[in-house]
């Protein structure tokens, strides 16, 4: 598909959308024919939305799309009704929901043309465009607190969370086990809800189902809804992760984190959130074993 073909499907599907609380088409032009704020903020989406498409890899371009129709379908319009029950007009939140995929899109972008070197000294993140509450310090304090919490060395998150080795009970991993990576050989499963996955007896990827330790800021049983998974997404998003996907047969919300190995772009790490009822259900993350 050419990308002037597929800019006029993303607005036809923008516009064509109708949840239970949707902007309709005779809303959106009332918008735009009344406020300059939210038709210059619309125009510059447009803009930007082509201008970050376009110059991204075939595979990138297919998952921002799928981001960008999350964004469309339910994100947006869900973000909007949070924000009008705090007392902003609905002018107002379109305007602010519009500016804030404008960054989203803008730390892909920024993100997705940096050097390793670059991401190993710690330079994702974007330019200052929109953000208001969110703005760098409190990601960077988010950095703190997932760097803080989320282990990717299990010894050492064993060490965090007070776990002995001696106290887990080791099993085989059966073909069903919906948790497991498909390289896994062997589990190890502890009263507080650690259950960690191996290979060779080495612990590689783990999966939290029980509250008591918060990863990330977050632990199983808290609440969550499409806002603080677009908080979550911002702070992600900071430290160079991809843009959330959402796994809809597993109520899973993961990111990737992708590095150059052998010449290639390649997933290294993945952390994802599962959720039912509007509460967490499971944290998990781990490393990824390149063949």
């Amino acid at each position: 598909m050419k990308k002037s073909a597929f800019f006029v499907f993303l607005l036809v599907l923008t516009l064509g959308v109708t949840p239970a609380f949707a902007l309709t088409d005779n809303e959106y032009r009332i918008l735009v024919s009344t406020s300059q704020a939210f038709k210059e903020a619309d125009e510059e989406l447009g803009k930007v939305w082509k201008e970050v498409y376009g110059g991204l890899s075939e595979k990138d371009q297919k998952f921002i799309m799928k981001s960008q129709q999350y964004w469309i379908k339910e994100w947006r319009d869900t973000v909007v009704k949070r924000l009008m029950k705090q007392g902003m007009s609905k002018t107002d939140a379109y305007t602010k929901v519009t500016k804030d995929r404008i960054n989203m899109l803008r730390i892909y972008q920024h993100n997705s043309k940096l050097s390793e070197e670059d991401k190993a000294a710690g330079r994702v993140g974007w330019p200052d465009y929109y953000f208001e509450e969110w703005h760098q310090e409190q990601l960077r304090q988010f950095k703190a607190i997932f760097d803080s919490s989320v282990f990717f060395d299990m010894e050492a998150l064993m060490r965090a969370a007070n776990i002995e080795n001696k106290n887990g009970k080791k099993q085989n991993v059966a073909e069903d086990d919906p948790d497991s990576p498909h390289y896994a050989d062997g589990k190890m499963s502890f009263d507080g809800g650690f259950t960690f996955y191996l290979i060779e007896d080495n612990p590689f990827y783990v999966v939290i189902d029980k509250k008591g330790y918060k990863a990330a800021g977050l632990q199983v049983d808290d609440n969550i809804d499409d806002y603080s998974l677009f908080k979550l997404n911002l702070g992600m998003s900071f430290m160079g992760w991809n843009d959330m996907y959402k796994d809809e047969s597993r109520h899973e919300y993961q990111w990737i984190l992708e590095r150059e190995v052998d010449g290639a772009k390649r997933p290294v790490q993945r952390f994802s959130v599962t959720a039912e009822n509007g509460k967490i259900k499971s944290v998990s993350w781990g490393t990824f074993v390149i063949d």
